[in-house]
């Protein structure tokens, strides 16, 4: 892969990419990213996001309030505007685009943001997007969704998958109790053995490193035609095709975070108009059976980021209030029996504030399968075609 080795190339780069995004017709803008060789330190970067109204709508929002600029309202593209650094502060101009996933059957609510840029500007792009919630919602993929989508991506595209690469957390047990570490596994296996090489060694995946290599009768080319990392909030940095990265990678994130929201979505009470809808969290195994474990569930929700919480009870079950300080949704969240964790509503319940709650607890705790309370076969699996 090329790389720029000077401040010059990289200025004159960046005016070229200005020059892209700034053109009057998504399609043009399409067009040109499908053809593109972006060379390092510069990577093609997708971020899928949600939005109760549509991302775009969220993002003329921004610009209203000066935080953005419209740099064609036709084609759908932005200008981001910053400084970076204390010392020596850098001006950052990053210009993106949102594309949409119309022509897959998608809603609007689910669009993607298209960035070409070094490391530090998608931070602070990240950044703004983070500040934004919860009008702009990221998708966040538990283990078991983001293993299902990678399994996926070898039908959907014809191609031989390999793993490249995996981040991920493993846990270890020490002196004083059970602890995560985070590792970077380099690797060359094909998909399936690399996932059961995972499920063995229990990693929970933040991103992982996916080859797509063309088969032809049989045969399988040397070079991929693209290298997706995947990261469990919903993005995806790539290198080599866009265009399957985007109908492939990017259309299974967002298929699946569409499917998610939409089933946790409407179950505040007074949208259910006062009929409980509460959701389900269940394990294979019993997870509840000792005091410890009650405990440690509570000592986690104790800690839930950007919230405020009453402790009811934590032993010998646990029952804690949780109120969502972002928009004020709120949760009663039970632990009676050994293999299931209940998560009621109350007023305000969004599909944002539920989601982040499940993904804590995935996080934190551990993973398991949701499904509606009292209805247990009406899974967010079945729902999702994962099933």
């Amino acid at each position: 892969m090329y790389r720029l080795s000077t401040p010059q190339e990289e200025r004159e780069f960046e005016v070229f990419i200005e020059a892209l995004f700034k053109q009057d017709n998504p399609i043009k803008v399409q067009k040109e990213l499908h053809s593109l060789n972006v060379p390092a330190p510069y990577r093609l970067r997708i971020k899928v996001l949600y939005s109760s109204v549509s991302v775009r709508d969220a993002v003329d929002r921004l610009v209203e309030k000066g935080k953005l600029q419209s740099f064609n309202t036709e084609s759908g593209t932005y200008l981001f505007q910053t400084m970076i650094g204390k010392r020596k502060p850098i001006e950052v101009r990053l210009p993106f685009f949102i594309e949409s996933f119309e022509q897959q059957d998608l809603h609007k609510n689910v669009q993607a943001i298209i960035a070409i840029c070094k490391t530090n500007q998608w931070n602070v792009l990240r950044r703004l997007f983070k500040n934004s919630y919860p009008k702009v919602v990221p998708i966040l993929l538990p283990q078991a969704e983001l293993i299902q989508s990678a399994r996926r991506l070898k039908m959907v595209t014809g191609h031989s998958v390999n793993v490249r690469a995996l981040s991920a957390k493993e846990s270890f047990n020490g002196e004083k109790g059970t602890f995560k570490k985070s590792v970077r596994v380099w690797t060359d296996e094909e998909l399936e053995r690399a996932l059961h090489s995972i499920q063995d060694r229990r990693q929970i995946i933040t991103s992982i490193d996916i080859e797509f290599f063309p088969v032809i009768g049989g045969q399988t080319h040397v070079r991929p035609t693209a290298i997706c990392k995947i990261r469990k909030n919903g993005e995806i940095e790539v290198t080599g095709s866009y265009k399957l990265a985007f109908d492939a990678v990017a259309k299974q994130i967002a298929e699946v975070g569409e499917r998610k929201l939409r089933f946790f979505a409407g179950r505040g009470l007074r949208l259910s108009q006062y009929k409980p809808r509460p959701l389900a969290i269940n394990f294979i195994q019993p997870v509840f059976q000792k005091t410890d474990s009650i405990r440690r569930f509570v000592q986690i929700l104790s800690k839930y980021p950007k919230s405020m919480h009453a402790v009811e009870h934590g032993n010998p079950y646990a029952h804690v209030k949780l109120t969502d300080i972002y928009d004020g949704s709120s949760f009663d969240v039970w632990a009676i029996s050994p293999s299931r964790i209940a998560l009621m509503p109350g007023l305000k319940a969004s599909e944002a504030a539920f989601e982040r709650l499940v993904d804590y607890i995935f996080d934190q705790f551990r993973e398991g399968q949701i499904a509606d309370y009292g209805h247990e076969g009406k899974t967010l699996e079945s729902s999702t075609g994962q099933g």
